[in-house]
């Protein structure tokens, strides 16, 4: 039987560990019943434009994997999307309307060991709009992780999509929201 050396010992060694690293996946953004009913009843079309990145995104969770959104897309993509998607759903997504919404990601955090079996999500977006009005939202969206690593990511991952749903409907049934979309102070 052949002997293997140090360098093979060590390649070997290292392709075990990252194999042992994985990425989780966050689910596609779905549509939620109660923002799009605020939506429809705005009767206001809006833009959505870009939304930057937070600072500081730690996606390795547990030394597990990464926690990263579909596709490739970024955490501000992500967000975005999901208002594009809801917009889109209430019929009131136009891009040459008066109104466009952008904004930046100021905050994305999670914990898969809160409590030790408990996770929770820590969102905060700041949207700003042509009109010149701008709104801050935060969203603290708690969920059951579980004691292992593995099975406690995993969850952190699936927890990401309601989550941004809970940002999402929390941003469009703000009474704030409103002066946002409003398009009397668009071109002033």
């Amino acid at each position: 039987m052949p002997s293997m050396d140090t360098k093979q010992i060590g390649l070997a060694f290292v392709a075990l560990a990252l194999g042992a690293c994985t990425s989780m996946t966050t689910p596609h953004y779905d549509v939620g019943f109660e923002s799009n009913t605020a939506i429809k009843g705005m009767a206001k079309s809006v833009n959505i434009g870009n939304f930057g990145e937070p600072n500081e995104y730690v996606s390795m969770c547990r030394g597990v994997g990464k926690i990263t959104p579909p596709e490739g897309v970024s955490i501000g993509g992500y967000i975005r999307n999901a208002f594009i998607e809801e917009f889109k759903a209430a019929e009131a997504f136009e891009k040459s309307a008066n109104i466009t919404l952008s904004g930046s990601v100021e905050k994305a955090e999670f914990s898969s060991s809160k409590g030790l079996v408990g996770g929770e999500w820590n969102l905060s977006i700041r949207v700003v709009s042509t009109n010149g009005k701008t709104l801050v939202v935060t969203e603290k969206y708690e969920f059951s992780a579980g004691f292992a690593g593995v099975t406690a990511c995993g969850e952190t991952a699936v927890a990401f999509a309601p989550a941004v749903q809970a940002l999402v409907k929390k941003t469009v049934t703000s009474p704030e929201f409103f002066e946002l979309i409003n398009s009397e102070d668009a071109y002033r």
